[in-house]
């Protein structure tokens, strides 16, 4: 991706010299999608700010936001702001949990991501809330989703070839309660042996007293051109529920192409049971340009769903 320069500034400090830089970088996209009963254009185009810099004490520093989040990455609602030094780094604002970061999603297809039906559901990543709204239906109390103007905390730490995560977040205000209170709490571990890396996770959220917990594993493994994940995860929530999410996912590397496909399932205890699959394929363009395409099955959708276009990178 090519990165244009905004401005470079030194600053003389008493202690040596210190540096920092703005970066502009950008995305689109531009084609078409069947939403499984009608066909329609989709076209964005995005920029995207990266400030680093470093003091003249050697602690690097830095943050990124999109442009048209600006006005909420100036209260930590979108965007990140980090610190980095010889005991790990910290970030705020927008964030992942551990166990996110630790561990990820699916591979996922198309041109627009086709839903994002292929990401695992994590209950303590910045503004998803505790339970995706997708995978609950509407009487679910509270746990369906917590939005707030908070920043959260991600702290990792690398030991060798093993990372590790921790992260908060803590506020007021559900999308049921907005008096309500609640705190999010994960941890996660990933690490990497050559071709292979395996991650692991935890998350608590609590609202109000009420608690969710979740666990979730995942692996890598490189074999040549191809890539093979898979990922499980489980949760135990508010009143005895019991949620079981997994799937497994591959891309394969030809040249100037790429297929990419991916099959999940959501399965609720003694509730509902949803299976989705995707199969996708990119050809590079060059210069940051790929045509994209993918296809989506999914027991969430009343039809099959697909996408096609160029997607760029500036």
């Amino acid at each position: 991706m090519k990165k244009v320069l905004i401005a470079t500034t030194a600053l003389v400090l008493s202690g040596g010299l210190a540096a920092a830089e703005v970066t502009l970088s950008g995305d689109g996209r531009m084609g078409m999608v069947y939403d499984g009963s009608d066909m329609q254009f989709t076209s964005r185009a995005r920029a995207t700010f990266t400030l680093t810099g470093e003091s003249d004490t050697g602690l690097s520093f830095g943050g990124s936001f999109r442009a048209d989040n600006a006005g909420n990455a100036a209260s930590g609602s979108a965007g990140n702001i980090w610190v980095s030094g010889a005991y790990g780094r910290l970030t705020m604002g927008d964030i992942n949990s551990a166990a996110e970061n630790a561990v990820g999603d699916l591979h996922g297809v198309g041109l627009t991501g086709l839903q994002d039906l292929n990401e695992m559901n994590y209950l303590a990543s910045s503004l998803h809330g505790p339970i995706p709204v997708r995978v609950r239906n509407a009487d679910d109390d509270g746990w369906n989703n917590i939005v707030t103007g908070n920043p959260g905390a991600l702290y990792q730490y690398a030991i060798g070839d093993t990372t590790l995560y921790a992260s908060m977040y803590d506020g007021k205000g559900t999308a049921a309660n907005p008096e309500a209170t609640y705190d999010a709490w994960s941890l996660g571990a990933r690490h990497s042996m050559g071709d292979f890396a395996a991650g692991l996770g935890w998350e608590r959220v609590s609202v109000d007293g009420a608690r969710a917990d979740h666990w979730i594993l995942g692996g890598d493994a490189n074999f040549g051109d191809a890539t093979v994940r898979g990922i499980y995860g489980r949760a135990s929530l508010p009143g005895d529920v019991r949620y079981t999410q997994y799937g497994l996912s591959g891309r394969y590397n030809a040249g100037l192409t790429t297929v990419t496909g991916f099959w999940k399932r959501d399965d609720w205890r003694d509730g509902p049971r949803f299976d989705t699959f995707g199969i996708g394929g990119e050809y590079d363009l060059g210069g940051g340009a790929a045509f994209a395409a993918g296809i989506v099955d999914s027991d969430y959708n009343a039809d099959i769903i697909a996408d096609m276009g160029i997607k760029f990178r500036f």
